[in-house]
């Protein structure tokens, strides 16, 4: 499945699951059902893996390991190890080329790799947000609003420690301009 069908589905899949539960919020139905609040609970931990920043960041990050690989194996590789891998006879410039991949080598994750990656992690992040106590919160005023990362986790005490979705104090999801979602840690609840 190319990577635009394959969004496409999770999109479907994920996307449509979520709808109801989040009418639900909005109408004020809460605590959610336990079918709702698992197809929330994808829903957020999907937003977290898509985006530009998302994707350009885990390519980023692929690229890095793909060319610290080519480095220890240019280093460490027996010549009979880098002709089976490389199908080339080894020499000393087909090292350095691996040695400084930067200069010599193209590496572009396709998008379909991509989109694996980053929903790879999913149902475990799912887990991770459904474990943790829910709470929505309801302004007066219109004052939420959503952006390419509608699910964001602040530490409101301001610490510096738990940025990520498993250690974060708390996770927020606007839910409409007046409502929103907090997901708060078990320590902190």
């Amino acid at each position: 499945m190319n990577g635009k069908r394959a969004a496409g589905k999770s999109g479907e899949y994920i996307d449509a699951e979520a709808a109801p539960a989040l009418e639900a919020t909005r109408e004020h139905r809460f605590p959610l059902s336990r079918s709702d609040r698992e197809a929330l609970a994808m829903f957020m931990a999907a937003q977290l893996s898509r985006g530009r920043a998302a994707r350009e960041g885990l390519a980023e990050s692929i690229v890095e390991v793909n060319r610290l690989l080519l480095r220890v194996g240019a280093s460490n590789y027996s010549d009979e190890r880098l002709h089976e891998i490389t199908g080339q006879e080894p020499s000393a410039e087909l090292r350095e080329m691996m040695a400084n991949s930067d200069k010599y080598i193209e590496i572009q994750p396709t998008n379909a790799m991509l989109l694996q990656s980053m929903l790879s992690s999913v149902q475990e992040i799912t887990e991770i947000i459904d474990m943790r106590t829910w709470t929505l919160a309801r302004f007066d005023s219109p004052c939420l609003f959503t952006g390419e990362h509608p699910f964001v986790h602040i530490n409101p005490s301001g610490d510096s420690l738990g940025f990520g979705v498993a250690t974060a104090e708390q996770l927020y999801l606007p839910t409409s301009p007046t409502q929103a979602l907090v997901l708060s840690h078990p320590w902190t609840s």
